[in-house]
């Protein structure tokens, strides 16, 4: 009867454990980074970052999600070249999907 009650136990914890994890999980994903706007589609952008590894600016093209969250900016492609960013991002098999963009002004 004792080792049921400590397997049930353990169970509870593990369900609460997975309840608690699994958006955390979710935020974790969810990368920061900024730049310059190099060139800009509907769909996808390329921006100037800088590299702390290659001490050095590199260009990343991103794709952008349909439901892109904006802030500074109509849409998308009301971005210009040399417009200062600062986005969230998802990494993917596929290459990296903005979420939000946020223009400086």
């Amino acid at each position: 009867m004792k080792i049921r009650k400590s397997l049930s136990f353990l169970m509870l914890l593990g369900v609460i454990g997975l309840f608690f994890s699994l958006p955390m999980r979710a935020e974790d994903d969810v990368l920061y980074s900024y730049g310059r706007v190099v060139s800009v589609s509907a769909d996808q952008i390329v921006v100037a970052e800088y590299d702390y590894d290659a001490d050095a600016e590199v260009n990343i093209t991103y794709l952008i999600d349909p439901s892109v969250e904006l802030t500074g900016v109509e849409k998308p492609d009301d971005l210009k070249a040399d417009d200062e960013i600062e986005f969230d991002f998802v990494s993917m098999a596929k290459g990296s999907r903005i979420i939000s963009i946020s223009r400086e002004e």
